[in-house]
């Protein structure tokens, strides 16, 4: 009998180090992470768990931990090792290559999801015969909790049988890019071929935004459900530099190259430019000023070359008129007005950072 979900978890050099205070109970932030999967409502009979090895470089710890999970739970855990490192997103693929589950669902190692999340979305998933499940996710350091979504989202399912439909989906709050909080019917996946790029990070929407393009229904759970660990030790939060930042750029990119390689251009040219725009141009530089990081001139100017080369009538797209993203209308018209010097492009970072941020405040 197949199971109801795979839940797909890639490791990479698990801490040791058990996690300090109240919540913790003398565990690693590993443990936690499996032991909230262990104890899901919706029963281990239906579930398979995918804990891959992404050529972990601790002498065997972080394979030895996988195993002894896999061999107290032979039936629901299977562990994969690989010998090159892939990052999150390879590692993520050859999970999904073992995925037998009727729906798919990613967690990271470092967090944890609550005892009901997988009971709660395969259920809404099965009632609305939905592609794919949105729930929420909250930011959490020591004690403080930061729930990081639009709370005000209901509970819903949307079917998406038209065009005009799919273009007011793909411009609300209810699409969200973020791998680790949806739950993806197994076969939308296999049909579309649809994966993350292996080697780099700011992999997840390369993934999650051309199934936003496949998906005919399309429900949410409006409940926190999985909780995000802030971890000063994690990929995104360690060596804030140029050469990780970029991996930003080369994502989106990618993202742009393959929505116009699956033919979608001819329908959604004007929401897959606006992505674009705001993916590419203006999170890269806002990037780069939350995380200190100097964006060379150089580089920036590869990049106003590459907007106006695959955009280059970037002012009439609708979505940046006087009713719509003024903010990334201004970054553009300000930033690919001309070249800047290495001192302009570093203050122009920052006036992005103080734009965004007056933005938010509104």
């Amino acid at each position: 009998m197949s199971k109801k979900v795979s839940v797909i978890i890639p490791c990479y050099n698990l801490k040791k180090d058990v996690i300090a205070g109240e919540a913790g109970n003398g565990e690693t932030a590993f443990d936690i992470c499996m032991q909230s999967v262990l104890s899901q409502t919706i029963g281990l009979e239906n579930m398979e768990i995918i804990l891959v090895d992404d050529a972990s470089t601790d002498d065997g710890y972080t394979s030895n931990v996988l195993r002894t999970y896999e061999q107290m739970f032979p039936e629901q855990v299977l562990v994969v090792l690989l010998e090159e490192n892939q990052r999150q997103g390879g590692a993520r693929n050859i999970g999904l290559s073992y995925a037998a589950g009727e729906y798919v669902a990613f967690l990271d190692a470092d967090d944890w999801v609550s005892e009901n999340l997988y009971e709660k979305v395969y259920q809404k998933a099965a009632d609305a015969d939905a592609d794919m499940v949105y729930f929420f996710h909250e930011a959490v350091k020591g004690r403080v909790r930061v729930p990081m979504d639009d709370l005000s989202i209901p509970e819903s399912h949307c079917i998406l049988s038209d065009a005009e439909l799919r273009k007011r989906f793909l411009h609300s709050p209810l699409v969200d890019y973020r791998c680790t909080t949806k739950l993806y019917r197994r076969q939308l996946l296999e049909d579309t071929g649809v994966g993350f790029p292996h080697h780099l990070i700011y992999e997840e929407p390369a993934f999650t935004y051309p199934l936003m393009f496949y998906v005919e229904c399309y429900a949410v759970v409006p409940e926190i459900l999985y909780h995000y660990r802030i971890n000063p030790n994690s990929t995104m939060n360690t060596s804030h530099s140029f050469e990780r930042l970029k991996n930003h750029p080369m994502v989106q990119l990618m993202l742009f190259t393959e929505m116009e390689e699956r033919g979608f251009m001819e329908l959604y040219g004007e929401e897959i430019r606006y992505h674009f725009l705001h993916s590419y141009f203006y999170e890269t530089l806002l990037f780069a000023a939350n995380q200190d990081i100097e964006l060379p001139a150089d580089f920036y100017e590869e990049m106003q070359d590459t907007v106006m080369g695959l955009v280059p009538g970037w002012k009439r797209n609708g979505y940046l008129d006087s009713d719509g993203d003024v903010l990334l209308a201004k970054v553009l018209d300000i930033g690919l007005e001309r070249r800047y010097t290495q001192a302009e492009l570093n203050r122009f970072c920052l006036q992005v950072k103080a734009w965004s941020k007056d933005s938010d405040d509104k």
